[in-house]
């Protein structure tokens, strides 16, 4: 049976912003969003030793708020692409009647 790490979530907003220095992310709610993908990631490519860690190192938290970074950045430039598909002038003659 899997033991549910009760340090989590290993970064909060204020760490992402006062200790490492985030500047991508504006918001705690959108913060929360990429953490919990963040987090999954650097556990994943540890290959889940993060959870065996008596506590959790300023490396280790650095490295979760530096893929949050990444994950705030693609969403950015996904939604970018979604809202200029939608927005596209379709010519007439090429328009569902």
């Amino acid at each position: 049976m899997v033991q549910e790490d009760v340090r989590r979530p290993y970064v909060d907003f204020t760490y992402y912003k006062n200790d490492y220095g985030g500047t991508q992310i504006k918001t705690e709610n959108d913060f929360k969003r990429v953490e919990n993908i963040s987090e999954a990631f650097v556990n994943q490519v540890t290959f889940g030793r993060i959870a065996r860690l008596s506590s959790i190192v300023d490396s280790i938290k650095d490295a979760i708020c530096c893929v949050a970074d990444t994950v705030a950045v693609q969403n950015e430039k996904r939604e970018a692409v979604v809202k200029s598909e939608s927005t596209m002038d379709i010519p007439s003659a090429m328009r569902m009647p």
